[in-house]
């Protein structure tokens, strides 16, 4: 698969929580999940099989106490047993808002 993304990747894992919004930001469906790797611009996430291409989320991050929720939206669903992985997108709320990836644990 040739390489789409613009941003380096990080191989970081974090615990998230996500809501799938849905009609204006109302919550469709929720549950739990781990990032597999980060960029600035996205998340590739390990998830249980909710998620669909062109789903919105708000996905919540516990890093070392603090609470951080970012919005992001599903560029690819890849199906599998007994979890999916997904890439997803996350709007940028204001520039250097994505600082918050530094602090993930690295895998290295």
């Amino acid at each position: 698969m040739q390489e789409k993304r613009k941003a380096e990747r990080q191989l970081k894992q974090a615990l998230v929580t996500y809501d799938v919004l849905k009609d204006g930001g109302v919550v469709a469906d929720d549950s739990m999940g781990r990032t597999l790797d980060v960029s600035s611009e996205g998340l590739h996430l390990e998830v249980p099989s909710n998620l669909d291409q062109g789903d919105n989320l708000r996905i919540t991050l516990s890093l070392d106490g603090k609470i951080v929720t970012v919005l992001g939206n599903v560029v690819w669903v890849s199906h599998g047993s007994p979890f999916d992985q997904a890439g997803v997108r996350i709007e940028v709320q204001e520039p250097g808002s994505n600082t918050w990836l530094d602090t993930l644990p690295c895998n290295d």
